[in-house]
């Protein structure tokens, strides 16, 4: 007889789980707080750095404003005032990092005070020595003055940044802590679910039994997908393949006769007839922008080059093309005119390129943008780069970008890989490998 599961069979699984949701709560916690720690860390290391950046600045402008005063050479006039530029700004971070650390404000005043004296020095220097009193601009910077000066500034930067790197050594330290205490938390909390856990292997298995069957009907369900995005992107190419035929067969030809008509009409008509003729003028007009429009059309749907001569020219039509139309340098590159690949490998090769100029148009604000197309030793290489803004890399890998998802999935179709390389401020670089063990005859 089957034995019915009671409530008491469960307390070791309802157990291990309390452990474990204890464990991760705290594990969270530990996290957060590391996280804070090194949010620390680096604040205050970045406050010793510009501590350091601004008594640097204040070296350099001392070290040019001697220089300029010895040889009055514009050289060291430049490098003075570039230095002293630099002063301010520094400073204003000094002074945001002093008031997030408790007990840095009185020194950051002095650091300031200081700071605001010698620059004052350096100045009644420079402007002693350009209005021709130069021996009175070196007795003014050998002075007492500007050394104590510099000797305090000196000063007040150790101890800032001796207060900031012990408030970094204890941020460590807590971090340290809140780790290993993690650790042994996370150590004991999982050796006591993993013995709850065995103690309710028996009532697991049939789960475990389900869990591989629904895992394995998941797998199929993967593939069936799979198969049948392959088949839509098939039977997608194919109809745009139709529709354009259609469209430029059988419309243009319409238009084309109309167009004949027009001129028949025009030829019959007498020549007195100025209100008909312009007439006729303005509807054959229209006609030609149809017949451009047909024309449009179709290549969009399925450029016929791409059928007759190949990917190299067709890419090289898309180009110029998208140049014309939005001002962008297009160059593309290629050392041969016939590559390994399927007509299929071809379309989703030049989709591709059709979605990377799109996204370029949009986003890009690229001023130029190279094609590059080669065979490699074992693969077709396929790269369309722009020197525009970039991307996030979060963007990247964003599962709603339908552009960057749909292109791939045409390269994982054909059998080949699609990478981005991407920064923002440095452009984008698409390239799409495709080995030749996985092309098609």
């Amino acid at each position: 007889m089957r034995r019915e599961l009671r409530w008491r069979d469960l307390i070791p699984l309802i157990a291990a789980a309390l452990v474990f949701v204890a464990t991760v709560v705290y594990v969270s916690q530990v996290r957060s707080s590391v996280q804070t720690a090194r949010l620390e860390v680096t604040r205050q290391r970045g406050a010793s750095v510009d501590a350091s950046l601004l008594l640097r600045a204040v070296l350099e402008a001392e070290s040019n404003q001697r220089g300029y005063l010895l040889t009055n050479k514009r050289v060291y006039r430049e490098a003075y005032e570039e230095a002293v530029s630099r002063v301010a700004p520094l400073l204003e971070l000094c002074r945001a990092h002093a008031v997030e650390t408790p007990g840095a404000e009185p020194d950051l005043r002095r650091l300031a005070a200081q700071t605001k004296a010698k620059t004052a020095e350096m100045a009644e220097t420079v402007r002693l020595s350009d209005a021709g009193q130069r021996q009175a601009a070196l007795d003014v910077a050998q002075s007492d003055l500007g050394r104590q000066a510099m000797d305090e500034i000196r000063s007040v930067v150790a101890k800032l940044q001796k207060n900031w790197l012990d408030r970094v050594e204890q941020a460590t330290d807590t971090a340290r802590r809140a780790v290993n205490k993690g650790a042994i938390v996370t150590c004991s909390g999982s050796l006591i679910g993993l013995l709850l856990m065995a103690l309710s292997t028996l009532q697991l298995n049939n789960g475990f039994g389900r869990l591989r069957h629904k895992l394995e009907e998941v797998q199929d369900a993967e593939r069936r997908y799979q198969l049948l995005a392959d088949r839509l992107q098939t039977a997608g190419e194919q109809e745009r393949g139709k529709m354009a035929r259609s469209i430029h067969d059988h419309l243009g030809q319409e238009l084309t006769a109309i167009k004949i008509d027009l001129a028949r009409m025009a030829a019959k008509l007498p020549k007195e007839s100025n209100g008909a003729h312009q007439k006729i003028e303005k509807i054959s007009a229209m006609v030609d922008g149809a017949i451009l429009m047909v024309r449009n059309i179709s290549m969009e749907l399925r450029p016929a080059i791409l059928d007759q001569l190949g990917l190299a020219a067709a890419l090289e039509w898309q180009l110029r093309e998208f140049g014309e139309r939005t001002g962008i340098e297009c160059k593309l590159e290629t050392a041969v005119e016939e590559l390994p690949l399927s007509k299929d490998q071809q379309i989703a090769l030049f989709r591709i390129a059709q979605e990377a100029l799109t996204n370029v148009a949009r986003h890009a604000e690229a001023r130029q943008v190279r094609l590059r197309l080669s065979v490699e030793k074992a693969s077709v290489s396929f790269h369309i780069e722009d020197d525009g803004v970039g991307m996030p890399s979060a963007s990247q890998d964003d599962y709603r970008s339908i552009g960057l998802f749909g292109m791939r999935e045409r390269a994982r179709v054909i059998g080949g890989h699609l990478h981005i390389d991407s920064r923002q401020g440095e452009g984008t670089c698409i390239s799409v490998s495709v080995p030749l063990t996985a092309t098609a005859s």
